[in-house]
């Protein structure tokens, strides 16, 4: 028992260290961090393109030699090889040889594939910053409307007690006491609807890190609430056709495809095959010999036409994908631009106008109902009306927030502000 007592306390400290690291707040930086090194889908992704890399090489190789072993000449009345003198051992290597061209096409379609295999893993790198950096500030939104829904929760709990005292003294109405609880609990109904969407926002980042859903997330205290002056739509469209890998995959699609088709026309050229062989005779001179041989590209109209068709199609299907995604990608980058903008006007009104206005009518009006210059009616009101649009603030700065992020993963680089 004693070694067990000893054993638990010196765990305790260890036990501590590790509730702390649990709870130590979470900042965008390291959950980016976590995201990029432990995320399922970008890991798949990356094993997806270390699969299409592993290609080139194979695609660019020779086919593999055959040996074969055999007797030939054997008289098929004595089985004696020793009777007839051309009957031999005979080893056989043979080497298939592709037209001059075609071993270099395909490695360069092989190629152009394993380039789009890499954009597109960067591409959804891109995706899952963009993704975490939204629910990071999603769930700080939700944060800080608790903490002001609890900070409004004591007040209002105050004015309940303000109003009972005058109630009871005969300077104030019941129904000022009933509008205080009646606020008070919309509050509370207001902060379990809120703590519901925390769960599901920590469900929904933790599965992004790739943690168990339960882990605690604890956000830090002080975030920054300025908002970056991005450039004009013009340059970012500019930057995201320039450098974005959605765009440079499709490119690299379009190449392989080109290169599967000009692959589609050298089919009408012969393969070819090389033999070596050497027979061995019993008690006699060994012989050697050599071959070669060649497709016959006799059914052309049935198969290598078909098959230029079909590379002429798949060529002109990439085409029209890669105009496809540009134009996708455009649109995307129009619509997410002009959703920033609004909310970035949004947060600087709430900031600098809509808020400390509404500070100083509260401050006011409490100073009024104090000397029972203003009813109990409006000064809820206004209070009420205060925490509203301190929430929606928040709710602003967390939209401006994840449309950055989507308009940085969108232009394909970060290289997007002033």
């Amino acid at each position: 028992m004693a070694r067990f007592n000893c054993g638990l306390l010196l765990s305790l400290p260890l036990l501590t260290y590790w509730q702390a690291a649990i709870a130590a707040p979470l900042s965008l930086e390291e959950a980016i961090r976590l995201g990029l090194r432990d995320n399922a889908a970008l890991a798949q992704q990356s094993a997806d393109t270390a699969a299409w890399q592993a290609q080139v090489a194979q695609q660019g190789s020779l086919p593999d030699p055959q040996i074969s072993w055999g007797v030939v000449n054997l008289p098929v009345d004595s089985l004696d090889p020793a009777v007839e003198a051309m009957t031999q051992q005979q080893w056989m290597v043979t080497q298939g040889l592709p037209f001059v061209g075609k071993r270099a096409l395909r490695r360069e379609a092989a190629q152009q594939r394993a380039l789009a295999a890499v954009a597109q893993e960067g591409n959804l790198g891109l995706q899952i910053v963009a993704r975490i950096a939204g629910a990071w500030w999603q769930l700080l939104y939700v944060d800080r409307a608790l903490t002001i829904i609890e900070r409004n929760k004591v007040l209002l709990r105050q004015f309940v007690t303000i109003a009972q005292t005058k109630y009871k003294v005969g300077q104030g109405l019941q129904q000022d006491v009933l509008l205080a609880q009646l606020e008070l609990s919309r509050l509370l109904d207001r902060a379990i609807s809120l703590q519901a969407q925390r769960e599901q926002q920590v469900a929904q980042l933790n599965a992004l890190l790739n943690r168990p859903v339960t882990t605690v997330i604890e956000m830090p205290e002080s975030v920054a609430e300025k908002l970056p002056q991005v450039k004009t739509r013009e340059v970012v469209l500019h930057v995201a056709m320039d450098t974005h890998p959605r765009i440079q995959a499709e490119q690299a699609q379009l190449a392989a495809a080109s290169s599967m088709q000009n692959l589609a026309r050298r089919d009408y050229f012969p393969d070819f095959q090389l033999s070596a062989t050497y027979g061995q005779r019993i008690d006699r001179t060994d012989m050697v010999g050599m071959r070669i041989g060649f497709s016959l590209p006799i059914f052309a109209g049935s198969r290598q036409a078909r098959q230029v068709d079909q590379r002429n199609s798949e060529l002109l299907r990439q085409q029209y994908r890669l105009t496809d995604v540009s134009n996708q990608l455009a649109s995307e980058i129009s619509s997410v631009y002009a959703q920033y903008q609004s909310a970035a006007e949004q947060v600087s009104l709430y900031k600098s106008g809509i808020v400390p206005q509404a500070e100083q009518t509260v401050e006011s009006m409490l100073a009024g109902y104090q000397v029972n210059k203003v009813d109990f009616l409006n000064l809820v009101r206004v209070q009420v009306t205060l925490y509203d649009y301190q929430i929606q603030y928040w709710a602003a700065l967390s939209r401006a927030r994840q449309a950055l992020a989507t308009l940085q993963a969108l232009a394909g680089k970060e290289q997007i502000y002033e």
